[in-house]
């Protein structure tokens, strides 16, 4: 008797532990391992810590699901609206992913690192969905809301945008299947490059906003109707670029046709740039850098009419220019606050502060020497340029109170012409053109 009350009582636990748990608003399904969605064996939890041997309904009602670990499906899964499916950036995986292999509805939100749909996969998002890294589609995916992307967006099939819906990829856009439908007040805006590789389709009749560069290959397929703008480059278009498109406001404001900066002497350098068109841009930000990494503001100028299809010039003189290689950029600002930066230059003005430091020999071959006197124990920062103004050559000494010699090292460059940059502490520059035989 004692044994069989025994037995029905690990029968009755073993069962209690299958049972699926009772839902409420504050469930929430979280991954303890990888594997699929539909598994009860270990992968989900409902307290964060111990299995609770079950898996989520495929339509969630009133729970959010949280993953950490790498995930596929292959049954149809529902985001209700109001819950929440995020996908962390921890798991068992370096490359976490969420891979739909089933139908995927998205009413609610969606949050993750990078997205798969595969093959036989299909996604519709109703709701808010943003991906923090790399989509893939392998499959089918219908944006009916607005999806941000926030990385490279590599479409290997089909894809649908509806009517006012904004696709936004922050990264490049590779185009080897088809947007089978760009609805006609619908957008897909690219901060990187968009290429549409040969056999890919380009349909509809919505707008295509690129900042980089836009590519439509030999053999891909573009309709005429799909209007596009692009702040770089663009080649193989079938049409002229039209930035006044259904979603002009969407795109790049300022298409910049040139800046060039010219040493004026005494200090100050004159700053030019030409604006081909402007959409709603309220001005333009000029800023310096003399390591391409920090940048200081210089100057505004406001636009000469906020939107316009015509050219447009500006100007402004930086009064107290660096010595030497300096680097500016232009940013601009549109009347709704958004910044664009739009264009890199450096410029060399040789301008000499003093001959704090001798560089010789001048040509050089192999070895350089820099001479000076230190006025106290501090470092000493030397770097090379090449004539495009990019930092070769990055070493520092040590330099005391007194004469200072130091050989430079410098078989390994190629012969040409460079820039040397000396900081003597924080606020002595001395930049010297200097040639490599």
């Amino acid at each position: 008797m004692t044994n069989r009350l025994n037995l029905c009582l690990i029968i009755a636990l073993f069962s209690l532990a299958f049972l699926k748990p009772t839902e409420s608003k504050a469930l929430t399904y979280t991954t303890l391992a990888p594997g699929s969605w539909t598994s009860v064996f270990g992968v989900w939890s409902t307290n964060g810590i111990t299995p609770c041997f079950c898996a989520p309904p495929t339509t969630t009602s009133g729970f959010n699901i949280v993953i950490n670990h790498d995930i596929s499906m292959t049954s149809p899964v529902t985001v209700s609206a109001g819950d929440t499916l995020t996908i962390g950036p921890a798991g068992g995986a370096s490359n976490l992913a969420f891979q739909v292999n089933g139908r995927m509805i998205n009413n609610g939100t969606l949050t993750c690192p990078s997205f798969v749909i595969g093959g036989l996969g299909q996604m519709e998002n109703w709701g808010t969905m943003t991906v923090n890294g790399t989509f893939t589609n392998l499959g089918d995916f219908h944006a009916h809301n607005d999806a941000i992307i926030n990385g490279n967006f590599d479409n290997r099939w089909d894809i649908w945008v509806y009517n006012g819906v904004n696709v936004t990829i922050t990264g490049n856009y590779s185009n080897y299947g088809s947007i089978r439908n760009l609805d006609a007040s619908s957008c897909v805006t690219v901060t990187g490059s968009f290429t549409n590789y040969p056999f890919a389709i380009v349909g509809g009749t919505g707008g295509i906003s690129v900042s980089g560069n836009l590519t439509n290959a030999p053999g891909g397929i573009w309709n005429p109707k799909v209007s596009w703008c692009a702040g770089g480059t663009d080649s193989g278009m079938p049409t002229p670029e039209n930035c006044a498109s259904p979603c002009a406001l969407l795109f790049l404001p300022v298409k910049l046709i040139s800046f060039d900066g010219t040493p004026l002497g005494g200090g100050r350098v004159r700053l030019n740039w030409v604006s081909g068109t402007e959409n709603n841009n309220d001005f333009f930000t000029i800023e310096r850098s003399s390591d391409q990494e920090t940048y200081v503001e210089i100057g505004k100028v406001n636009s000469n009419y906020g939107t316009s299809n015509s050219p447009q010039n500006y100007v402004l003189v930086d009064e107290y220019a660096l010595t030497g290689m300096a680097f500016y950029r232009v940013k601009q600002t549109d009347l709704d606050g958004r910044v664009n930066i739009l264009k890199n230059i450096s410029v060399y003005n040789d301008n000499e502060i003093s001959s704090h430091a001798s560089i010789f020999p001048n040509p050089f071959e192999g070895q350089l020497n820099i001479t000076f006197n230190g006025i106290q124990d501090e470092s000493l920062k030397v770097g090379i340029y090449d004539l495009s103004g990019k930092k070769i050559v990055n070493q520092e000494f040590q330099q005391s109170a007194g004469f200072n010699e130091i050989e430079l090292d410098l078989k390994n460059l190629a012969p040409g012409t460079y820039f040397a940059e000396l900081w003597f502490g924080r606020d002595i520059r001395q930049f010297t053109k200097i040639i490599h035989r």
